[in-house]
Formats: structure tokens, sequence, C-alpha cells
């Protein structure tokens, strides 16, 4: 671990003790492949806030990546991407949604364990991953420089929500406040726009759908960025009692860039497991994303494209 990953865990840690969100059913993650994280994508945060109520949450992501080098083509890094968020909605019932990310991009310490994972647990002996050296941090798609290891903030998005009984409906804008020369944003403004809703399927399990549409602003270092891409999300949330929730979820998103690799410019899709706690006024969730490595289950068409595996925690609480 680099002293900017330390740094990032260390503040996480602060922030649980000193900070202060509130529940949500839908798992508030997206792709983190290094490429996409240039750009905004709408997650699932459920719900407005009652009138008058404060959110704040602190996300902790830890995203390794791996591309075997083909087209001009060669991703492999790890991503440690900390996320402070803030909402509030006021006596209107317009809620404001601040979301400031800071990212260390690295070798990262999860390669070896990887390694093991796919030989051992998955017995995929072929897997890239065994060949590859641990320890590597490099980013490259065609037409584009080597972007190696790099910290600092990301992107900040705000957001403008309002909720109606056929859904709740966000308005979002990115600014480029990351350095897009080290892949830590974009260099552009992204616009998007976003709904979801959750629907009551049985006693204790609940549906959340949620689809957004990005205007990617032309990005100033990646070449070939699409202009408009699609996400979207749907969950299933077993409710095993009052304060204990399991999720299993599937996002899915337009690829972010046109690289010509056929398989790179499939959708980007992801399978998310996780398992929240919920306290009298705050929740700990912690969750795991696979890009389709499920041993003997392939998963084409409903997971394929994003990080070899990526771990999340998120702390809110409701102030």
């Amino acid at each position: 671990m680099n002293r900017s990953q330390l740094l990032i865990a260390t503040t996480l840690s602060a922030g649980i003790v000193a900070s202060a969100a509130q529940a949500q059913d839908a798992i508030p993650t997206r792709n983190h492949r290094s490429v996409a994280l240039a750009f905004l994508r709408p997650v699932a945060l459920g719900e407005t806030l009652p009138n008058g109520e404060k959110n704040i949450s602190w996300q902790l992501v830890i995203a390794n990546e791996l591309r075997r080098p083909q087209f001009n083509l060669h991703e492999d890094s790890e991503t440690w991407r900390l996320q402070y968020t803030y909402r509030y909605t006021d006596d209107k019932g317009v809620e404001y949604t601040f979301l400031v990310p800071v990212l260390s991009r690295g070798g990262g310490v999860l390669d070896g364990f990887l390694a093991w994972y796919h030989k051992t647990l998955l017995s995929d002996v072929n897997h890239a991953r065994l060949l590859a050296p641990n320890g590597r941090s490099i980013v490259t798609v065609p037409g584009s420089k080597d972007f190696v290891s790099a910290s600092g903030i990301g992107d900040v998005t705000g957001a403008v929500g309002i909720t109606k009984p056929e859904g709740t409906y966000r308005l979002w804008l990115k600014l480029p406040t990351g350095d897009a020369s080290r892949l830590l944003g974009s260099g552009n403004v992204d616009f998007a726009v976003s709904w979801e809703k959750q629907f009551n399927l049985l006693r204790k399990l609940d549906l959340h759908a949620q689809a957004g549409l990005t205007v990617q602003g032309r990005p100033s270092e990646l070449p070939h960025g699409r202009g408009l891409v699609d996400n979207y999300t749907l969950g299933l949330v077993y409710s095993a009692n009052a304060s204990e929730k399991y999720h299993f979820q599937w996002n899915s998103e337009t690829s972010p860039t046109i690289t010509g690799n056929r398989s790179t410019d499939a959708a980007h899709r992801v399978i998310t497991l996780g398992f929240t706690k919920v306290y009298s006024d705050s929740q700990f969730t912690v969750y795991f994303s696979e890009d389709g490595d499920f041993g003997l289950y392939d998963f084409q068409g409903g997971a394929q494209i994003g990080p070899d595996v990526t771990f999340g925690f998120i702390w809110s609480q409701k102030k």
C-alpha cells in the first residue's frame, strides 16, 4: 500500500467517526474501470431525503483491473477511490447532492491474492492474471499515452433531485476538477439525467431499478469519447430483518470510449453482492463486484467488462 492509499484509508476511518448519512436500499456503485471513472455516471441513491434532512456518507472502493495487452490497449492497475457524499433536502422537497472523489491509482496490494483466487478458487489456470507481474500500474487505450500511477482529487459532481409517485428524478453535472493528464478526470463537463424507483415483490424482497443518460463532454486526453452513454441498475434487496439487508445487483453502461477492440467497446457490466447493517441513525454496507469470473459459470452478457474485482465499503449517517 502506497502513502496515498494509506491516507485514503486513514481519512475514511476519521470520517466514520466524525461524519454523519441515511439508508438506501440500492448500492450506489458503478463500473470502476479506470477509463470509465473519468466520466460522470448517475448512481442509485434511492428516494430523496425527507424535507429538512441531511445525509453524509463515505465510500471506499478498491478496484483491481487487468486487460491483457492487445490492439494498443493495456490496463493493469489498482485504484483506491474515497468518495464523500453530502445530501440535503430543502423544505420544498428538492434534494441537493454533492460528490467529491479522491483517487489513488498504482500497483496496489491485491495482485498476488487475485492470482491465487483465479488459480485456486476458480481453477482458471489460463487467466492473464497468472502471467502478469505483481505491482504494475499502467492504463493505455488506442491513441492515448500511457497513464501510470497518480493520486489526487477527481471530478466533482453535483445533482438536484425530486421524488414523484412515479419515481425519483435527478439532474447531474460533473465539473473537470481532476487532472485529466493523469486520468483523474475527463478534462471536460458531463451532464446527465436519471430515474429510479423501488418495487416491492414479496414481503421481504424488493426490486430497485435505475436508468441514466449521460452527455459526455469531449475528453481532453482520452481519444474517441462517446457523446451519449446510457447506464442501468437492477438490484434485488432482501431484508432478513429490520437491521440486515442482502443485495444482488447488476450494473450496465455503454463503454465510455471507442477503442476498436470489440470486447472493450461492448457494454460494461458487473454483478455485485452486498450486505448492509442498519443502525438507528446510520448504516454500513460492504460489497463485492465481479466482471464475469464466477468459476464454472460464465455470465456472458450479464457481466463482462469491468475491473477484475471490486471491493466497496460505505458508511452513512443521517443528521
